[in-house]
């Protein structure tokens, strides 16, 4: 939830919580202490104290990425979305009017030379989340800001060990603690480079593990943010088709989107986001509104699969 203030947009933290790790800014310089409480009072305390926040810029500044998102159109899997279908043109028209921080470029960068699995699942659901919000929000402005939710959801995986996030094994439990850390961390890092400019961002990349269920991560609370929950959706649908060192293999289109069904039905995610990514699997154009998604259960999922998995200690 975003409380609205005199002096700006502030995250309400549900719950305060000792912080298990550190948080470094991108100098490395420790901005947050081990044990620090994180909550409301220390995220106004990160977005006051940062460096001076630069404003965000057009996608249309950013040659190197635009290339690598119009790789992505005619990559697996979004070439099988959307060739065809004539929304490519009008899609990448809208991710051009996108602007994002300075600050998330950086990251990308980071990301594209230390690991790729995260940069381009950060690409993929930018173009996954602008279609999605574009189709189901009903204010353009704001679905241009959901948009650029997309590549900055995972920012905070700049704090977590490389080993880690390529690790093909169970993680212990402190492994799987520091990777899920990364959702407290990149809200922390957007507080604090971005201060005031960034309305939504500390947000997403805190709640795009909840669900609405309150089966998530990190406070298990009831996802109820609708902008969120979009990025959310499409965060997962990517993870599952698409490559990961802890599995054999991706999810199939079937598989994949029978899970996104089970989770709808067992309350995690709105039906309706899910039907939406569903009918762009049909073929033709097929209204999602209207759309009944099966029940039936045919997939088969990797026959190796260690996600959420750890390590039987002694």
């Amino acid at each position: 939830m975003v409380k609205e203030k005199k002096q700006g947009p502030f995250l309400s933290v549900p719950k305060a919580i000792p912080l298990p790790y550190e948080i470094r800014d991108l100098d490395g310089k420790i901005i947050v202490q081990q044990g620090e409480l994180f909550s409301d009072h220390l995220l106004r305390k990160i977005a006051h104290g940062g460096p001076r926040a630069k404003a965000s810029l057009s996608m249309r500044d950013f040659s190197t990425l635009w290339e690598d998102i119009n790789y992505v159109f005619h990559d697996f899997p979004l070439k099988d979305l959307f060739e065809g279908k004539g929304l490519l043109e009008q899609l990448k028209e809208v991710l051009l009017q996108t602007s994002l921080p300075t600050l998330v470029i950086e990251v990308l960068r980071f990301f594209k030379d230390k690991d790729p699995y995260t940069y381009w699942h950060s690409l993929r659901v930018f173009v996954l989340t602008a279609h999605t919000a574009f189709n189901l929000l009903n204010d353009p402005e704001e679905s241009r800001l959901v948009a650029s939710m997309g590549p900055l959801h995972d920012l905070g995986k700049v704090a977590v060990p490389i080993e880690l996030l390529q690790k093909e094994t169970p993680l212990t439990v402190d492994e799987l603690t520091r990777v899920k850390h990364h959702v407290v961390v990149g809200s922390v890092l957007l507080s604090y480079y971005q201060g005031h400019l960034d309305k939504l961002g500390p947000h997403v990349t805190l709640e795009h593990h909840e669900r609405r269920n309150g089966s998530g991560y990190p406070f298990g609370l009831s996802l109820s943010d609708r902008k969120v929950e979009i990025v959310a959706v499409c965060d997962i649908y990517d993870a599952l088709v698409s490559p990961r060192p802890y599995r054999n293999r991706s999810y199939d289109f079937r598989t994949t989107l029978e899970v996104l069904t089970q989770k709808a039905l067992e309350g995690g995610f709105s039906q309706d986001i899910v039907n939406f990514l569903i009918a762009l699997h049909r073929k033709g154009k097929v209204d999602y509104r209207t759309l009944v998604p099966s029940l039936e259960i045919r997939g088969i999922p990797p026959e190796k699969n260690y996600y959420g998995q750890t390590q039987i200690q002694d």
